[in-house]
């Protein structure tokens, strides 16, 4: 009986004493998600004195410490451990309030690397189990990383959506943080939608009103935004204190994205003040940080200012080596900004179609039970359970015919440059391939022309990047007058252009240009602003199918560069010498 005893006090202790460490666990827990956005030292230390007793937490408490982590490596461009540890957090279905944070991370994570299709389907399996859970932070992230989302794939109305359930939500729970991270995605979104004055007074408000709460993550990003707004109202003093206040808030969170655009925009904003030096230190850092991180959009940034700079500088080399830099770069960020559109049109439509697929098997579930009945009750409902089926094979038909006609659509926005509506850089470089190949073969020459509209970036910080868009719109058409009808005409950059012109040696190029510059003075008279385009070219040709395209294509850049460096509005023909001993090439010049 003694025995007894001891033993039942001895389970009695050892019940008491677990519950007490789960309860410990969780106040750390709940702590730790508090400190989720503010000090990141404390959050650190606080981690690591939880790590170690997990062995002892409950299988949603282990969850919801994997997310802070996942989440930490996230902030810290790990993009690759964070993605291990919520992959596995969202195949745990008894959970859905993990699963749903798990997902958000997951389409965030997506969306930096450029994987837009992956982002909207994970995006889409998060929303699926929203009306699972009552309210909370963890549907509030959700709904601002699907406005974050959205904005960046230009459609507004589900942005803005998405935006107002996100601030309706935070007003329901009464949570701090969560008004905090929903004022924050809407200040952003009006950012996007260019509407600046608006923007910059919310991104005050946000700013504030997560500084009181100490979300030290989201003022710093704040910071930064307000500084940007400001200097698209022309605020460059205000502006310049609160990126800067903004970069020392992120470099503490060590939130790498962030930080990155915080360099850009000081970059921008110190070419703006003509500091070209200190603009060229903020981008090297820009540069690596863009490179590591895989943000082409920043990149495409970073490079123009150094190409800018560098030429403001005097080292032309470099301004050249980021010129070419940046041609990649703003390819690879113009394909990335079609492929997010064609991503959410993708989704969509294959959100409709299984829908539509659901629908269908219901339908043909009815059919059967029709045929059934009718077999045993009347013979009449045969014929209609025949009609339905004939109604969904029609239906099947014009689906297909749909879906045939919007593949042929997405094949050609592949090809065609969204703003000017000529050949995209790819598809015109694919379509010179196959000509200049055919005039080896004919034995016929074949002339590159590159060109480059002068001071574009005048054109855009004085009229607006609207008006900008506008100039290169005419600028194409103008172009493509100008050329015959076997003559290929592409956008290769923001405002660069190539022309390959099969069957044309040099001295028949030269007229095709002319009549380039010709048509640029039409520009003038058809916006409202009367802007003056001049343009300047770079010829090089090739009359014996020796010389490989890429170096015609070479060749005509630097004549490009020359003219730039000319002082602009010119045309110069790339000549080559038949003395190897001396320099490679020559230079002709035609003002």
């Amino acid at each position: 009986m003694k025995r007894l005893i001891v033993s039942l006090m001895l389970f009695v202790t050892s019940f008491v004493t677990i519950a007490l460490d789960n309860d410990n666990i969780e106040k750390q827990i709940t702590t730790l998600e508090s400190l989720r956005w503010k000090d990141r030292e404390d959050l650190t230390s606080l981690l690591n004195q939880i790590v170690p007793n997990l062995g002892q937490a409950s299988l949603q408490q282990r969850l919801r410490v994997n997310l802070v982590r996942a989440e930490q490596f996230a902030l810290d461009g790990d993009y690759s451990k964070s993605e291990r540890i919520v992959s596995a957090i969202a195949q745990v279905e008894r959970h859905p309030q993990q699963q749903i944070r798990a997902y958000t991370l997951l389409a965030q994570l997506a969306n930096l690397r450029g994987q837009y299709e992956e982002a909207f389907v994970l995006l889409g399996k998060g929303e699926a189990l929203i009306e699972t859970v009552p309210a909370s932070i963890e549907k509030l992230y959700l709904l601002t990383a699907a406005v974050d989302l959205f904005s960046k794939a230009r459609v507004y109305d589900e942005a803005e959506l998405r935006a107002f359930q996100a601030l309706e939500l935070a007003h329901s729970i009464n949570d701090k943080s969560a008004m905090c991270s929903a004022s924050f995605a809407i200040a952003k979104l009006n950012y996007a939608q260019q509407q600046f004055e608006k923007a910059q007074l919310l991104f005050s408000n946000q700013v504030e009103l997560c500084r009181e709460n100490g979300d030290v993550l989201y003022v710093g990003v704040g910071e930064v935004g307000l500084g940007r707004t400001l200097l698209r109202n022309g605020n460059v003093l205000a502006a310049e204190k609160s990126l800067l206040q903004g970069l020392q808030t992120l470099t503490g969170t060590r939130f790498q994205a962030g930080i990155l655009r915080a360099h850009i925009a000081l970059a921008e904003l110190k070419m703006e003040e003509k500091e070209y030096q200190f603009a060229m230190n903020e981008i090297v850092v820009a540069i690596r940080l863009g490179i590591q991180l895989g943000q082409w959009k920043e990149l495409t940034d970073a490079y123009r200012f150094a190409a800018e700079a560098s030429e403001r500088l005097g080292d032309l080399d470099d301004a050249l080596s980021y010129e070419r830099l940046l041609h990649d770069a703003t390819e690879t960020a113009l394909s990335s900004s079609r492929e997010i559109r064609l991503a959410y049109l993708k989704v969509r439509f294959n959100s409709t179609a299984e829908k539509q697929k659901i629908s269908l098997f219901k339908k043909e579930n009815e059919i059967n039970k029709l045929r059934e009945d009718a077999v045993l009750k009347h013979r009449w409902l045969v014929v209609l359970g025949l009609f339905a089926v004939v109604a969904i094979c029609g239906l099947l038909f014009v689906l297909l015919i749909r879906s045939r006609k919007e593949h042929k659509h997405y094949r050609v926005l592949s090809q065609i440059d969204a703003l000017t509506g000529i050949y995209n850089r790819r598809h015109s470089h694919e379509l010179a391939e196959i000509r200049y190949r055919e005039c080896q073969e004919a034995n016929e020459p074949f002339s590159v022309v590159m060109a480059d509209v002068d001071y574009f970036k005048q054109i855009n910080d004085t009229f607006g990047h609207a008006v900008g868009d506008d100039v290169l719109k005419l600028i194409a058409s103008q172009f493509k007058k100008a050329m015959r009808k076997r003559d290929i005409v592409g956008r290769t950059g923001g405002e660069e252009f190539s022309f390959f012109l099969p069957g044309s040696n040099e001295e028949q190029a030269k007229p095709i240009v002319s009549r380039c510059r010709e048509n640029m003075l039409a520009i003038k008279e058809m916006v409202a602003q009367e802007i003056g385009v001049t343009v300047s070219f770079g010829i090089a040709s090739c009359v014996d199918g020796q010389t490989p395209l890429e170096t015609l294509i070479r060749r005509a850049d630097e004549a490009l560069y020359a003219a730039k460096a000319a002082g602009r509005n010119r045309v110069v023909v790339y000549q080559g010498k038949s003395d190897e001993s001396k320099s490679d090439s020559q230079l002709e010049v035609m003002l």
